[in-house]
């Protein structure tokens, strides 16, 4: 079983970083973390909101977000507070893994990691580029941003 990790602008719906892994741990997400640093490059302002589950809430990865000067934002008490990043599981899995692999070929494992790999590379690029968003106007996320420019807000990015 192959485990995407994503952090979504929640000013466009871009994921502006990513990883896959063979298990959802703190090394995971903390590589997803250095990969936004490596987007980003200054992460002054930014906001990561996540669930609160043990991989977000253990020390390996509020050392990290501390370490980054990252301000962690974890929800509790509603399932609501991640629907954004839900949502995006969603469509990856339905428009995306499953529609290439088939559910149980993709679920028991039987696809290459490399395949994986490629295929989520390229959904990603469509999902950031060319898959157009009704509450953004019908715009993809990129084209989103570059007629609307976030000027000097602070970044709230959502992690699963």
């Amino acid at each position: 079983m192959f485990y995407l990790n994503t952090i979504e602008d929640l000013f466009n719906k871009e994921i502006v970083a990513w990883c896959i892994g063979t298990s959802p741990d703190a090394d995971l997400c903390v590589s997803t973390v250095i990969k936004l640093k490596e987007y980003l490059g200054s992460l002054e302002g930014v906001i990561l909101h996540s669930d609160a589950g043990s991989t977000y809430t253990g020390y390996k990865y509020r050392d990290c977000l501390k370490d980054l000067e990252i301000v962690q934002s974890i929800s509790k008490g509603s399932c609501y507070y991640n629907a954004v990043m839900e949502s995006f599981n969603g469509v990856y899995k339905t428009e995306g893994a499953y529609n290439w692999f088939g559910k149980t070929k993709y679920l028991s494992r039987r696809i290459r990691a490399e395949t994986v790999l490629e295929k989520t590379r390229w959904f990603l690029h469509y999902y950031n580029n060319v898959r157009l968003k009704k509450e953004l106007g019908f715009l993809s996320p990129v084209e989103y941003l570059k007629k609307n420019p976030k000027g000097t807000l602070p970044m709230i990015i959502k992690q699963p």
